[in-house]
């Protein structure tokens, strides 16, 4: 006497089941983007551009000079920006740019603990840039991304 043979909806179902108790679901990847309001002409912006951006070094493309606004509104996102993209720790970065703008001069990034003030602030002034998870990005008005930081799980 034979076996009965699985149909192909029930091979399809147990291979998904598998996947989300796996933990390999597409929901645990997140994506880090750079943002800008939309009236903004955005330049790209390379890697180390980001960075000098960030730290507060002067990046002019275009002949207009970009300005950084620093998302504290979100601990995670901070975090993750500054170990993924900064390539520091919060304590770290804090200290490195306390001292490069004492030494330089210039001016640290404007930093915002709400979200109102910072989308704000990005759709009237065309020359800032800040970052955001994409999923949040793409739900306000008048914001466009204009590039992706960094994708992954997060630890």
């Amino acid at each position: 006497m034979s076996t009965p043979a699985l149909h192909k909806p029930s091979w399809l179902l147990l291979i998904v089941l598998w996947l989300l108790s796996s933990g390999t679901a597409f929901a645990d990847i997140y994506t880090l983007v750079l943002a800008a309001g939309e009236a903004s002409p955005a330049p790209e912006l390379s890697s180390k551009e980001i960075r000098w951006l960030f730290m507060g070094l002067p990046v002019v493309k275009d002949e207009q000079r970009i300005e950084p606004l620093l998302n504290a509104t979100d601990p995670l996102v901070y975090e993750v920006f500054l170990q993924k993209v900064i390539y520091m720790s919060a304590q770290n970065y804090e200290r490195r740019l306390v001292a490069r703008v004492f030494r330089l001069g210039g001016q640290r990034p404007k930093k915002y603990d709400n979200l109102s003030d910072l989308l704000r602030n990005l759709r009237e002034n065309p020359n800032t840039v800040t970052f955001m998870w994409q999923d949040n990005a793409q739900r306000q008005p008048n914001i466009k991304i204009v590039a992706e930081l960094w994708s992954g799980k997060i630890d």
